[in-house]
């Protein structure tokens, strides 16, 4: 009967236990998931001043940190053009991007999005490209050449203007037999031969066939397939030369 009776005082204890354990265990095994957690935005951080002079007009760099989430993708669109790209990237990762050939003074809009499940989250930044590098460009330059027409530009810095002319090439060894363009001495000489007009400043000067410009007196003729000169040099207010002349040569297409 005794150990009857102490059976019966300890069931409850024992029950009670068993009642706990499974408690426990519904909690640990059985329990609802724990809800997924969005992960944090990348960092963007902008590395443009690491870029040389010249790159910086056609060239963006980031670096770019997806600290969490199972993957991360990044995606540049222009604002001002219609350039865009995309890319994934390693997650927990610092990730230096560069984009090239792109426009200058233009605007781009970077994103990075980090993923998990169905969640993310996401960064932006604007970035623009700087401004090209104001071109100093040659003293005597070919704009365009067609089969009828050219243009040449001269970039004088001269208060009094520069003296140029143009003409078919082979004319020039009948002028001055012996001449070259290696010697500024026979291209001083020539210049002055073929009676120069005048210009001044930064100027476009066009010779187009059967046109008059402004600073001729009879038309222009250009043919075809044929070899012409055009050349330029500063001048002072009495029409000497004060600078070397610029000398190009170029043939038209057939």
């Amino acid at each position: 009967m005794k150990n009857l009776f102490t059976a019966l005082l300890l069931m409850p204890a024992a029950v009670s236990a068993m009642i706990l354990a499974a408690s426990c265990n519904k909690n640990n095994g059985g329990g609802p998931e724990p809800e997924p957690v969005a992960p944090a935005a990348p960092v963007i951080t902008d590395l443009s001043d690491q870029l040389a002079e010249e790159e910086r007009p056609v060239t963006l760099k980031v670096s770019i940190l997806a600290s969490e989430g199972e993957k991360a993708e990044v995606t540049i669109r222009g604002i001002d053009d219609n350039f865009s790209d995309n890319a994934e990237i390693p997650v927990g990762k610092d990730t230096p991007l560069q984009w090239t050939s792109l426009q200058p003074a233009c605007s781009y809009e970077i994103t990075a999005t980090a993923f998990t499940g169905d969640m993310s989250a996401e960064s932006s930044l604007i970035l623009t490209t700087a401004e090209p590098a104001e071109d100093e460009g040659e003293y005597l330059s070919i704009v365009e050449v067609t089969s009828s027409s050219y243009s040449f530009r001269v970039r004088s810095d001269s208060p009094d203007g520069f003296y140029f002319s143009s003409g078919e090439y082979a004319a020039l060894d009948y002028l001055l037999p012996g001449w070259s363009t290696s010697d500024q001495e026979s291209l001083a000489e020539l210049l002055i031969m073929l009676y120069p007009f005048e210009g001044s400043g930064d100027t476009v000067i066009e010779c187009v066939d059967g046109e008059t410009p402004e600073w001729a007196e009879i038309p222009v003729e250009v043919w075809s397939g044929t070899k012409y000169f055009v050349m330029a040099a500063d001048k002072d207010a009495s029409g000497n030369l004060t600078g070397d002349v610029a000398f190009l040569e170029f043939t038209t297409p057939e």
